[in-house]
């Protein structure tokens, strides 16, 4: 049988929206309106060609997008009937979990055709964090039955491209992912590589539990001490105001081992943590998430590798849970 798009839609998590378009379905992590803020250009990037138009296109990508659903189905398979480069990126792929192991990886620019076996399990489908695919049908077992695991969002994440998982192998390696997994619970991943604290593209677009915020890399070499402190004060001062009855974390950079970048993280963080204390905000060391050794990160030196994304988020899943922020019976589900 053939899943319609309002099944399909009621199995998606981590959007704002999903879209019928004549090659299929689409799944948005961000509202319009939030796209045209993106698009607007601030004086951090206005002479550098590269980011005309950057961060609107980057919106389009799948970054902690799933299909998280129970079935009896023996098979599935979904067909992808184009698959968006955003920003010339490579090709992604999508992660498969069975029953929250990873079963399979699949290239993002074909067709996903599964052998689930029998029985009733928990099958999670991770978009690719830098892809955007669109979906034109799913197809299963005759009369199989296919029930949501939930819809709401436990926990908002905006950031910048290491919460968005730039350089990661596999999508549902980004620390997003590992939290999702580790704490049984949906994220709404509105990260958007390379930007800043700008409190012009914050809307209300869930009821979280948690918001995290997790920008300060690329503020910390775009601007000063003063812009820094005074553009992050307004970014969590809307936050608040937006989310008045979530509890609001936010995460300082993780060590830094390229050499351009890392003098000013290390110069500038303070001034962000400065920030987050003068505002009563829950603060995290980032570099208490990573370990200070190139095991952990990509070639670049900056972005994470698969093991540092696992230990980034193991890390935020323990804080998390420490601090009585997510129920831990929760993560004994499914």
């Amino acid at each position: 049988m053939q899943l319609s798009f309002e099944q399909i839609s009621s199995l998606a998590t981590g959007v704002v929206k999903t879209v019928i378009t004549p090659d299929g379905m689409e799944f948005h992590r961000f509202t319009d309106s939030q796209v045209k803020e993106f698009d607007k250009p601030l004086k951090y990037f206005e002479n550098n060609d590269f980011f005309n138009g950057y961060f609107s296109r980057n919106c389009r990508t799948c970054a902690g997008v799933t299909l998280d659903f129970l079935t009896d189905s023996s098979f599935l398979n979904i067909y992808i009937s184009k698959n968006e480069h955003v920003n010339d990126s490579s090709e992604g792929n999508f992660d498969i979990y069975i029953n929250r192991r990873h079963s399979v990886s699949c290239p993002a620019d074909g067709n996903i055709l599964l052998d689930l076996g029998k029985g009733e399990k928990r099958v999670t489908v991770v978009f690719p964090y830098y892809n955007f695919p669109t979906v034109s049908a799913v197809e299963a077992d005759c009369g199989a039955f296919f029930r949501p695991i939930g819809k709401n969002t436990d926990i908002l994440c905006v950031g910048d491209s290491i919460t968005q998982g730039v350089a990661a192998n596999s999508s549902g390696n980004i620390w997003s992912m590992v939290v999702s997994r580790k704490c049984n619970i949906h994220i709404l991943n509105q990260a958007n590589s390379g930007y800043v604290y700008n409190a012009g593209v914050l809307e209300r677009v869930c009821e979280p539990r948690v918001v995290i915020a997790a920008y300060g890399t690329n503020d910390c070499n775009y601007k000063s001490c003063d812009e820094l402190y005074t553009e992050a004060c307004e970014f969590i001062k809307r936050l608040k105001a937006l989310y008045a009855e979530s509890a609001i974390i936010g995460v300082l950079p993780p060590h830094n081992l390229n050499k351009d970048c890392r003098a000013n993280i290390y110069e500038k963080s303070p001034v962000l943590e400065r920030a987050y204390r003068e505002l009563h905000i829950r603060t995290v060391d980032g570099k208490q998430l990573i370990p200070e050794d190139k095991r952990y990160f990509s070639e670049d030196g900056t972005h994470p590798n698969d093991c540092g994304y696992i230990s980034y988020g193991n890390a935020i899943s323990n804080y998390l849970l420490n601090e009585g922020l997510i129920d831990f019976s929760n993560t004994a589900k499914h």
